[in-house]
This record gives structure tokens, C-alpha cells and sequence, in this order.
């Protein structure tokens, strides 16, 4: 439960028994910063006695319409790696790919592979990013953000 910020976006994305609420229940007085206290909280204490807050019940999908994975770069480091929408488990690390020519493979490290090499790798929030060992993925692959991969 929480606010419609995005928050919950991968988490939802990722589970597969999830029920998304248009919560339509409100305290008499809601203030402007503590939702925590003055809707979540009850709303959570509900949840705990099993009891259905007052709201619709919608589809994440329909809601949002978001793919599970987003084929392109997202981020890009002040050390040149490139980190795409891409979860990790959504790949087999026998899967290479290729980016303008150049075929990327899977590595589990940076020292796995030849120095000036590109590789893909699973970080630390779960995605996949692609790095050049000693050098910029993002200069040698030609990415930006935006970019397809």
C-alpha cells in the first residue's frame, strides 16, 4: 500500500499475486503530511484484520500499461557503464546480445573478462547494465539514454 509515486512500480511488476486498490476511504481529517498516520495506517489495519477497505479493486496493467522490461538505457554512470529497464532475471546468462555490431556477453565481473571488453552484468537493484572493463560502455557503444539495446 502507498502512494500512486512509482514506489511500487517494479515490486508490482515483478509479483505474481498482486492486487492493486483505488482506495476511496478517508479519515474525517486527512492532513497534508502525515498520510502515514491518517490513511495508510488504518488502511494497513484493515489489511491486517482481513477486512476490505472501501475502493475498487484494479488491474496494475491496465492501469499503468508498463512493460515488464524496458529494452533501453536508463541510466548511464560517471564511469561510462550503461544501465538499461532490463531485469536481471529476466535473462539467461547465456544470452548475449548485440549492440551496433558489437556482441555483449555475460560476465560475472568486471576482471572476467579481456580489458576494453564489453559485458553485461545483474547489479545491484536487479538490472542489467553493460560495462566496459577499464573503459566507458557508454562511449565505445555509442549509448545514451533513450537508446534501444
Amino acid at each position: 500500500m502507498g502512494q500512486d509515486n512509482g514506489l511500487f512500480d517494479k515490486v508490482a511488476l515483478q509479483g505474481e499475486d498482486v492486487s492493486c486498490w483505488k482506495i476511496s476511504w478517508q479519515p474525517e481529517q486527512l492532513s497534508d503530511s502525515f498520510h502515514g498516520r491518517d490513511l495508510y495506517a488504518p488502511v494497513c489495519a484493515m489489511l491486517f484484520r482481513k477486512e476490505t477497505p472501501p475502493g475498487d479493486n484494479i488491474s496494475w496493467q491496465d492501469k499503468h500499461g508498463w512493460p515488464a522490461d524496458l529494452s533501453e538505457v536508463i541510466y548511464l554512470d560517471h564511469f561510462g557503464n550503461v544501465m538499461t529497464g532490463i531485469r536481471y532475471s529476466s535473462i539467461k546468462k547465456s544470452k548475449g546480445f548485440t549492440v551496433d555490431g558489437t556482441e555483449i556477453r555475460y560476465a560475472k565481473t568486471f576482471s572476467s573478462v579481456d580489458i576494453g571488453a564489453p559485458f553485461w552484468y545483474g547489479n545491484s537493484i536487479g538490472l542489467v547494465e553493460i560495462a566496459v572493463n577499464q573503459g566507458s560502455a557508454a562511449s565505445q557503444l555509442g549509448l545514451n539514454i533513450g537508446d534501444s539495446v
